[in-house]
């Protein structure tokens, strides 16, 4: 049969060492000095000898005492790391935020932003559409979204516009239908590359769609197809631009956060500060703050 080691014996074990006696611990951890004896012999039964050597003046350990406190202390340690780390305190709030694939460069400094003003604060990120993020701070599921998308609602803020820019082998924009691939829908950015592409006289074809970032990644590495994203593609994924002029390049995009309505007004606060730091860390080609963030700035 398994033999456990009770975290609350263990501790009392480590307080009668630290504070030199049975009494002593009994009075600090609330109990009555049997209680404590009690405690210690159940103990000894578990481990199969005794802890104490003397008990009278001073305890003193015996040699399987000794090593017992070692381990003691260890449990005893990780216990309460544990115990810190999961208990859900009512002073531990959370803030669930939502970037679109394109801004998942701006996590690392809008998490260190956030931590720094409030360490309490737990932080979960997720990441998908603009709009799809949006809907999830409307409906409740989320606490703030950042998307390439104008402002449609008072929760939403302007942030500022990004630059877009082509992407893809210099060859492929001087075939004959261009081929393109494009984010699936719902996607505010295929919408607005269509509707450019569109009004121009360019043969062109969407012979490649991807629901994230990485298959738009795929298809431009891979030679397949040219794509339309945020510019500074160079600095943040690693794809050169492409410099042609065969497609009419699209104008640029507002960036927009909403802010869910139950949100506290400082948390609100941060996270707007927050955000508008980590933005701000995209290269100068790719973002420009809105006339409002530039003068609160």
């Amino acid at each position: 049969m398994a033999r456990n080691l009770d975290v609350h014996v263990l501790r009392t074990l480590i307080t009668i060492v630290d504070r030199g006696g049975f009494r002593r611990a009994a009075r600090e951890l609330h109990l009555t000095p049997s209680a404590v004896s009690q405690q210690i012999q159940r103990l000894e039964q578990v481990v199969g000898g005794a802890v104490f050597a003397e008990t009278r003046p001073v305890p003193t350990l015996s040699s399987l005492g000794e090593e017992l406190l070692g381990y003691a202390r260890r449990i005893i340690d990780l216990n309460d790391e544990a115990i810190a780390r999961l208990l859900v305190r009512p002073d531990r709030r959370k803030l669930v935020v939502g970037l679109s694939e394109q801004f998942a460069g701006i996590l690392p400094p809008l998490l260190a932003r956030l931590r720094a003003a409030d360490p309490d604060l737990r932080v979960e990120p997720r990441f998908g559409f603009g709009e799809a993020l949006a809907r999830q701070v409307i409906q409740g599921r989320a606490d703030v979204a950042l998307g390439l998308r104008a402002p449609l609602s008072p929760q939403d803020r302007p942030m500022g516009t990004v630059r877009l820019a082509w992407y893809g082998r210099p060859d492929l924009f001087r075939e004959s239908p261009i081929p393109l691939a494009l984010f699936t829908e719902p996607s505010a950015l295929r919408r607005h590359t269509l509707d450019v592409v569109g009004r121009g006289w360019t043969n062109w074809k969407v012979v490649f769609e991807a629901g994230d970032l990485r298959g738009l990644h795929a298809a431009v590495r891979g030679g397949f197809a040219g794509t339309c994203l945020m510019a500074g593609g160079e600095l943040l994924w690693g794809l050169p631009e492409a410099r042609q002029g065969a497609l009419p390049l699209p104008p640029p995009v507002t960036v927009s956060a909403t802010f869910s309505p139950h949100l506290d007004p400082a948390t609100a606060k941060l996270a707007m500060s927050a955000l508008d730091d980590a933005l701000g860390r995209l290269p100068d080609s790719a973002f420009h703050r809105s006339p409002e963030q530039a003068k609160a700035s």
